[in-house]
């Protein structure tokens, strides 16, 4: 039986894979999210993300920069930091396309 994909993500990690901060650079892995028993088909790469506590943020694929810059002013001047690699998502079923959120996250649990 296939299941279906609950929803889309942009996952990120850093280079060493222990899904930090990006630096210079990383890892994106555009997937769906599956229920973690699902075995992945041949060829197929699975990740399995830590636990985190985010900041969700709505955007859509145009203000996605903006967005960011948004962000990391908002945390500073707040003094929270990211501790891990920032996540895209998607919902299937959005009405719009563009639309999606940034999870910036601020503790790993």
């Amino acid at each position: 039986m296939i299941k279906q994909p609950l929803t889309i993500w942009g996952a990120m990690s850093d280079e060493s894979g222990q899904f930090k901060p990006w630096n210079n650079g990383g890892l994106y892995l555009a997937g769906v999210e599956v229920e973690n028993s699902a075995q992945k088909p041949e060829n197929w790469t699975k990740w399995t993300l830590p636990g985190f506590r985010y900041f969700v943020v709505e955007t859509t694929t145009y203000e996605m920069n903006k967005t960011y810059s948004d962000m990391w002013n908002y945390l500073t001047q707040n003094d929270l930091k990211i501790v891990g690699a920032v996540q895209e998502h998607q919902s299937i079923s959005a009405e719009n396309p563009e639309e999606l959120e940034l999870w910036f996250p601020i503790e790993r649990i």
